[in-house]
């Protein structure tokens, strides 16, 4: 279960408003050189953190054409992290993503 959470912050004007943060899990295609053929990783900003790896300036991901093919999002930081740890570390897990995208 995902449990929705907002963190407050000052607006210009000295008011405090809800912000809604999102974390999120991606997985990106690789050109093929070696072993590796999808990157699995956790950003804040999805957005950004693509442009590092589009940028090359992700040393596991440079030179290599990343393409994001799948990405989760999360209002909990902690599930977040969990489901990438899981992606990365349990076969069964990373199999069942890949079966869902239809891949392998």
């Amino acid at each position: 279960m995902v449990v929705q959470r907002s963190h407050p912050s000052v607006a210009t004007d000295g008011c405090l408003q809800n912000r809604h943060f999102m974390f999120y899990v991606y997985v990106l295609k690789l050109k093929v050189v070696g072993d590796k053929e999808y990157y699995i990783g956790y950003a804040e900003d999805l957005r950004v953190r693509f442009e590092q790896h589009l940028k090359g300036m992700v040393r596991t991901t440079k030179g290599r054409s990343p393409r994001l093919i799948y990405y989760e999002a999360f209002n909990n930081k902690y599930l977040a992290l969990q489901r990438e740890k899981g992606l990365k570390t349990s076969g069964s897990v990373y199999m069942a993503l890949m079966k869902r995208l239809r891949i392998k």
